[in-house]
């Protein structure tokens, strides 16, 4: 018995096709993303204490996780109180977000309250924002700027509208790190917002890790105080003195040592002077005459590098 397999064929009007979105980014692979949660890690353990120390306050910060959205997903929500900031010289805008409720809390932990937020959900007012702003600034982006790799992050405008940080257009994919901020009355989420480009700058994308970037830096800094240092030590006076040689001489000798006594030295005349530079021998020279004064012309070096 022989088993017939039916096939079907479906027409072509029941098939959905869909149009590719041309504006949409790549997202960033695993591999990124654990690598920006590595180094976000602990910037955002420190923002708790560094707002902490601002405020005469004990707050805790956390990082919840790091996620790849739509840009337009900021201006959905409307109970956010935001601040734009720049980054240099990457060029990017990002967007430091928190809820309004959590914002009004800060400002009364500023003025010596608990740190509690008023029942009605009235709007902060300017004054109020300058206060956010303030707090936001050094201990949020001041942390960034401290810890992101070779990055300047400065203070923009703040608003109760994101949209008017010009952040993104809509459809464009971003970053999104959340962190949970403890230490007022209510525990709260606040968000930090930056273009999927500055993203794979961070995480080196996967041609090397942030670990490698941050060394590079280091190196060129490094360098950069290597020049410094040497154009500071150019200027600095140092000791240099030329051995004809020495000899091991009994205290009874040296008493008795007389004006036009010999002192026979165990070196020969043809040997070279050693010049000694700050107590170290450094250098080998010969002796003599250079515009009517002694001189040595150095024929041999005894330490090199940077000593």
């Amino acid at each position: 018995m022989t088993e017939t397999l039916e096939i079907t064929e479906t027409s072509t009007l029941d098939r959905k096709v869909l149009p590719y979105d041309f504006r949409q980014e790549t997202v960033l692979t695993k591999r990124q993303i654990r690598t920006l949660t590595e180094l976000h890690a602990p910037i955002i353990e420190s923002i708790g204490p560094a707002m902490g120390g601002l405020m005469r306050a004990v707050f805790k910060t956390s990082l919840e996780n790091i996620e790849m959205l739509p840009a337009r997903m900021l201006g959905e929500d409307k109970d956010l109180c935001s601040l734009a900031f720049a980054v240099e010289p990457a060029g990017s805008t990002g967007v430091l977000a928190l809820p309004r409720r959590a914002a009004l809390a800060l400002v009364d932990r500023v003025m010596g309250g608990a740190g509690d937020s008023p029942q009605t959900d009235r709007p902060p007012t300017a004054l109020e924002m300058q206060f956010v702003r303030k707090v936001l600034s050094w201990g949020v982006l001041g942390e960034l700027c401290k810890r992101w790799p070779a990055l300047t992050v400065r203070p923009k405008e703040i608003s109760l509208d994101p949209a008017d940080s010009k952040f993104a257009p809509s459809w464009e994919i971003v970053g999104r790190i959340r962190f949970n901020f403890t230490g007022l009355a209510e525990e709260t989420a606040i968000y930090i917002w930056v273009p999927l480009s500055l993203m794979e700058s961070l995480a080196a994308d996967d041609s090397g890790d942030t670990e490698m970037m941050v060394d590079e830096v280091r190196e060129e800094l490094d360098s950069k105080r290597w020049d410094s240092v040497g154009k500071m030590a150019n200027g600095v006076p140092v000791e240099a003195r030329v051995l004809l040689g020495s000899t091991d001489l009994s205290l009874r000798e040296i008493s008795g040592l007389e004006v036009g006594d010999v002192v026979r030295l165990d070196s020969r005349t043809t040997d070279p002077l050693t010049i000694v530079v700050q107590g170290t021998p450094k250098l080998l020279g010969r002796p003599g005459l250079r515009n009517g004064g002694v001189a040595v012309q150095i024929c041999d070096v005894i330490v090199k590098g940077h000593e």
